[in-house]
C-alpha cells in the first residue's frame, strides 16, 4: 500500500492545511477544493487528510473512475462462478471520504454522480490554477477553497527538498519520525470536535458574519451554513468557550473565494436622460424603439464614426456553452463535449456491437457472466476455456472527447455603444472571449451592426488575431440595426451548418439593445419587435446556443436585452459578469449535469 506524506510534515500552505483541519473536525463542511499553481503540493496535501482522522476509509477518484464503480458495479468473479448476478459497493457507500486529482477533467457522469453524493460524505480535489473550472454544482458543494503557493524563502524550500527526498528513501521511518506531532494534532482535533456543541456566538461575530455574506453576494445559503460551521470549528480548534470575530475573518476567505459575486451596476440601472437610448420625458411608452427626432432620426447617433481603443483585456474565466449531443464526430478541439467517432478518447461507457472493434473487456464480461452455467451446461463452448462468449455478449467502448466549434460575435457598433465607454468594455470582454476561443482551437467569425446594416468583417476562420486586430480598430457611430444584425449571423451560422452538419455553433451578441433600423435600412419604431421575430426564427434551430451580453445602462433597454434573451433561450450577461466570474455556469455545456442514466 503506498505512504502518503505526513500531515505535519508539510512545509508552508497555511491555507490547505487550515482548511483540511476544519473539515477534520465538522465533517459536515461538505469538502475541500485545493487549488494553485503546478508542484505546489496540491495533491500532498489532500491525501495527507487521512492523517487528521485515523482510520477513515479515504478512496481515490480519478478521471478514469467510472459511474459503476462509483455507485455500485457487478462482482464479475462470483457472476462467474454462480451464474447469478452480485453487486459490489460503489465507492459512495464504501468511502468515509474522496480524494480527487484534476477534479475539473472528470467525465460529465462521474461529475454528476460527485453532486449527488450524501452530504456527509467529503470530498477532497484539486486542480491546476487556470485549468478548466468545475461544474458550478460541484464548486457549490465543495465547503472551503484553500489556494497553494510557491514558497519563496530559500531555507523553507531546502527544508521541503529534505523532508521529500529523506520521505523518498524511506517512508516508514520517515513517517515514525512525525509520530507525535501527528498523535498531537489528532489529539487537538478530537477535542475540537467534542466542543462544537457547546460553542456559543457573540453578537459581535454574529454581525461580522452578516457583514461578510452580504458584501459577497454569495448565491444560496450554503455559504452561510458553511462560514457558519467553519468559524464554529476553527473557534474549537483555538479552543476557545466562544465564536468571536477573529473567528469569523479567518475562515471567511475559504468559504467564499469560489462563491462570490460582484453585481454589476446593470443588474440596477438609472436611466440616463444624455444616454443615446434612453427615453425622453416622463413616462415615456416603450413602442420598441427609442426617442427620435423629426427626421426620424437619433440626433445623438448622427456624429460621424469613430475608433475606440479597448479597455485592458481582462481574462474571461470560462468558456462560452456548447451543448452535449449524442452525434459523433472526429474533430479535435477543447470546446464541446462530444461523442468520439473514431478509437480516440476517454471511455464513458459501452454499448452492444456485432463489430470486433475497441471492445470494452470488462463489460463484455459483465455481460457473458450471468449466462456462464447454462452454457457449461449445453455444452457450448470448448474445452479449457474460462469463459464461454457469444457475438451477443459483444460490447464495444463508447469514447468521449473534446472537439473545436464555431463562435459568431454579433457585436452593436452604433454610436450610442460609445457613451460611457460601453465600446471599450465591450472591446475588452470580446478580445477576452477571443483569447478563449483561442485556448479552445475554435474558429471564429466576427459580424457588426450600425448606420443601416450589418457586415461580416472577418469571415469564419481560425485567425484569432485578425478578429482581434479588426475589433480593435472598428469604430462607432450611426444607428442601431439589431434586426440587420441578427439576420446576418443567421445567414452565416446557416452556411456553416450546410459545411458541416455536426457542428454546434455558439453566437455571442454583444449590445445595449433598443433597435431603431428595420431590416430594410431605414428608421423604424418596430425594429425592436423586428429584431425579435428574427430572433424567434433563429430560435427553432437548437444547433446554435446563443448568449446575450448587455451593455444597456437603462432600464427600458435592459428590457430589450431580457426579451432577445427569452426569445433565443439564452443566458443574458453583463460586462462585469464576464469580468468577475459570474459566467462560470457556462463553463463546459448547458447540460454539463446531464445524468449517466440519460447517456447510451
Amino acid at each position: 500500500m503506498p505512504r502518503h506524506f505526513p500531515f505535519v510534515a508539510i512545509v508552508g500552505q497555511s491555507e490547505p492545511r487550515l482548511a483540511l483541519t476544519l473539515l477534520a473536525i465538522d465533517p459536515m463542511i461538505g469538502g475541500v477544493l485545493i487549488t494553485g499553481p503546478l508542484g505546489t503540493a496540491k495533491s500532498t496535501c489532500a491525501r495527507s487528510f487521512v492523517d487528521l482522522v485515523p482510520g477513515i476509509a479515504v478512496r481515490d477518484v480519478t478521471a478514469g473512475t467510472t459511474v459503476d464503480r462509483l455507485i455500485r458495479s457487478m462482482d464479475l468473479e462470483a457472476a462467474l462462478a454462480s451464474g447469478r448476478r452480485r453487486d459490489h459497493v460503489g465507492l459512495l457507500t464504501e468511502a468515509q471520504a474522496l480524494c480527487a486529482d484534476d477534479v475539473n477533467l472528470f467525465d460529465d457522469a462521474v461529475t454528476a454522480a460527485l453532486i449527488g453524493r450524501p452530504e456527509d460524505l467529503p470530498l477532497i480535489a484539486t486542480m491546476a490554477v487556470g485549468a478548466d473550472t468545475v461544474h458550478p454544482q460541484l464548486l457549490d458543494r465543495f465547503g472551503l477553497c484553500a489556494v497553494t503557493v510557491p514558497c519563496r524563502n530559500p531555507k523553507d524550500r531546502e527544508l521541503i527538498v529534505n523532508h521529500r527526498l529523506t520521505f523518498d528513501d524511506g517512508p516508514d521511518s520517515f513517517i515514525t519520525t512525525c509520530t507525535d506531532a501527528t498523535n498531537e494534532a489528532v489529539n487537538r482535533i478530537c477535542a475540537a470536535r467534542n466542543k462544537l456543541p457547546d460553542l456559543e456566538w457573540t453578537d459581535a461575530a454574529r454581525n461580522k458574519f452578516t457583514e461578510l455574506l452580504t458584501q459577497a453576494h454569495a448565491p444560496g445559503q450554503r455559504a452561510d451554513l458553511v462560514l457558519a460551521r467553519s468559524a464554529t470549528a476553527y473557534a474549537a480548534w483555538r479552543g476557545d468557550n466562544n465564536v468571536v470575530v477573529e473567528d469569523v475573518t479567518a475562515v471567511a476567505e475559504l468559504v467564499l473565494r469560489h462563491r462570490r459575486r460582484n453585481l454589476s451596476s446593470s443588474q440596477a440601472p438609472s436611466p440616463d436622460l444624455n444616454d443615446a437610448h434612453s427615453h425622453s420625458g416622463p413616462s415615456s411608452p416603450h413602442d420598441g424603439n427609442e426617442q427620435l427626432d423629426e427626421k426620424g432620426h437619433d440626433d445623438s447617433t448622427a456624429a460621424s464614426p469613430r475608433v475606440i481603443a479597448p479597455e485592458e483585456t481582462f481574462n474571461v474565466l470560462t468558456s462560452t456553452p456548447a451543448a452535449y449531443d449524442r452525434t459523433q464526430r472526429r474533430a479535435r478541439g477543447r470546446r464541446m463535449v462530444t461523442r468520439s467517432a473514431d478509437l480516440r478518447g476517454h471511455v464513458i461507457s459501452s454499448q452492444p456491437t456485432t463489430q470486433p472493434v475497441d471492445l470494452s473487456l470488462p463489460a463484455t464480461l459483465r455481460a457473458a457472466a450471468p449466462h456462464q452455467r447454462a452454457r457449461r451446461a449445453s455444452g457450448e463452448g470448448r474445452d479449457g476455456l474460462s469463459v464461454v462468449v457469444k457475438r451477443s455478449d459483444w460490447r464495444r467502448k463508447v469514447r468521449e472527447s473534446r472537439t473545436s466549434t464555431l463562435v459568431v460575435f454579433i457585436v452593436d457598433a452604433s454610436g450610442s455603444m460609445g457613451a460611457r465607454g460601453r465600446m471599450a468594455a465591450s472591446k475588452a470582454a470580446v478580445i477576452g472571449l477571443l483569447q478563449d476561443a483561442y485556448v479552445k482551437r475554435d474558429r471564429v467569425a466576427v459580424i457588426t451592426f450600425s448606420g443601416n446594416n450589418a457586415r461580416v468583417i472577418v469571415p469564419a476562420t481560425s485567425s484569432i488575431e485578425r478578429a482581434q486586430r479588426l475589433l480593435t480598430t472598428m469604430a462607432v457611430g450611426g444607428q442601431t440595426p439589431l434586426a440587420s444584425g441578427l439576420s446576418c449571423a443567421g445567414r452565416l451560422i446557416e452556411t456553416e451548418l450546410r459545411r458541416d452538419s455536426t457542428l454546434r455553433p455558439v453566437a455571442i451578441v454583444v449590445t445595449d439593445g433598443g433597435g431603431n433600423v428595420g431590416l430594410d435600412g431605414r428608421v423604424d419604431r418596430t425594429a425592436t419587435n423586428q429584431a425579435f421575430d428574427v430572433a424567434q426564427t433563429l430560435s427553432d434551430d437548437t444547433r446554435t446556443s446563443w448568449i446575450i451580453v448587455d451593455t444597456s445602462v437603462n432600464r427600458v433597454h435592459q428590457r430589450d436585452c431580457e426579451a432577445l434573451s427569452g426569445i433565443l433561450h439564452a443566458p443574458r450577461m453583463t460586462i462585469d459578469d464576464l469580468q468577475s466570474g459570474v459566467f462560470i455556469p457556462f463553463i463546459r455545456s448547458t447540460s454539463r449535469a446531464l445524468s449517466y442514466s440519460q447517456r447510451d
